[in-house]
C-alpha cells in the first residue's frame, strides 16, 4: 500500500524552480542532513528524510491544486450568480483584455524589428539581450533609447581607441647602414 502511494505521488509530482528562494534553501530542502563535508561521498537517506522531503513536496503540490481549484470555483460562481446579458458581457469584456494584450505584444515584436533594423544600420549586433534593454512602449520611446546605447558604444570604443593608440612610436631597425643612401646615412647621425 505505501509503495503504490509512493508511486502515485512520484506521478503527480512536478519540479518546481522557486526563483525567490535563497540557493542555500533550496539545497537544504533536498539535503536536510547538510552537515557532512565529504562531498565525494554519496549521501544516504533515512526512511523519515525521505517521507519529509516527499510529503513536503506533496503538502506544496497540495496547496497549488486547491488555489487552482478555487479560482476555478470563485469564476464558476461569478458566472452562475450573472444573468445571460451580464455574462455576455463579461465575456466581451475578457475577450477584450485579452485583445489588447495581444496587440501590446505584438506591437513590441514589431519595435523589436525595427529596433533590430536600426541597430544592424549603427554597427550593433542585435542581441535578446539588446533588445530587451532598447525596446521600449512606443517608437519614440525605442528610438530614444537607441540612440543612447549608440552614443554610449561609440564613446567605449573611442576610448578603446585612444588607448590602443597611445604610446610610444617604435624605433626603426636598420641593416648596419649598409643599404641606406647617402642622405639617410647623414640623416641617421642625427637621430
Amino acid at each position: 500500500m505505501k509503495s503504490r502511494m509512493f508511486r502515485m505521488l512520484q506521478l503527480f509530482a512536478e519540479e518546481t524552480v522557486d526563483h525567490t528562494a535563497e540557493p542555500d534553501a533550496v539545497k537544504d530542502s533536498v539535503n536536510p542532513e547538510n552537515t557532512s563535508d565529504d562531498s565525494g561521498e554519496e549521501k544516504k537517506y533515512t526512511d523519515k528524510d525521505v517521507d519529509a522531503i516527499v510529503n513536503k513536496r506533496f503538502a506544496k503540490w497540495k496547496t497549488e491544486q486547491e488555489q487552482a481549484v478555487k479560482s476555478a470555483k470563485e469564476e464558476a460562481e461569478k458566472l452562475a450568480k450573472m444573468n445571460a446579458e451580464q455574462k455576455q458581457n463579461y465575456e466581451i469584456e475578457k475577450l477584450q483584455k485579452e485583445n489588447e494584450k495581444l496587440k501590446q505584444e505584438a506591437a513590441k515584436v514589431e519595435l523589436s524589428r525595427s529596433a533590430t533594423g536600426i541597430l544592424a544600420e549603427k554597427g550593433i549586433e542585435a542581441t535578446q539581450d539588446v533588445l530587451d534593454f532598447v525596446v521600449g512602449n512606443d517608437a519614440d520611446d525605442t528610438n530614444a533609447k537607441i540612440d543612447k546605447l549608440v552614443k554610449i558604444v561609440e564613446s567605449q570604443l573611442k576610448k578603446a581607441e585612444i588607448a590602443r593608440a597611445t604610446g610610444t612610436t617604435p624605433k626603426t631597425m636598420t641593416n648596419s647602414g649598409s643599404q641606406l643612401s647617402e642622405f639617410e646615412k647623414r640623416l641617421a647621425k642625427y637621430k
